[in-house]
């Protein structure tokens, strides 16, 4: 379930495992949430009991804060570099 002890304690042991096996020193991360919307993720800014907070790529690849609660997070992909422009599905 991906809630806030997933985030603090699983996800990030998940991220240094990916980065290490693909060679890869920040990889991306996308979220998918259930209504199909999908967010390019930077980085995590903050981890709270009901929900999160990411630093997202905007389709114009312009950086932007979003906060997401969990029960809207769908899936979780790592990349080693961003999609084309284009291809980020907002």
């Amino acid at each position: 379930m991906l809630n806030r002890k997933f985030f603090e304690n699983e996800f990030p042991a998940a991220v240094k495992t990916f980065a290490s096996q693909k060679k890869c020193e920040n990889p991306f991360m996308e979220f998918v949430l259930y209504s199909g919307q999908t967010f390019m993720v930077l980085k995590i800014l903050k981890i709270e009991e009901r929900w999160i907070q990411v630093e997202a790529l905007t389709e114009d690849r312009e950086s932007t804060h979003v906060f997401i609660p969990y029960k809207n997070i769908a899936r979780l992909c790592l990349y080693t570099k961003a999609p084309p422009r284009g291809s980020l599905g907002f």
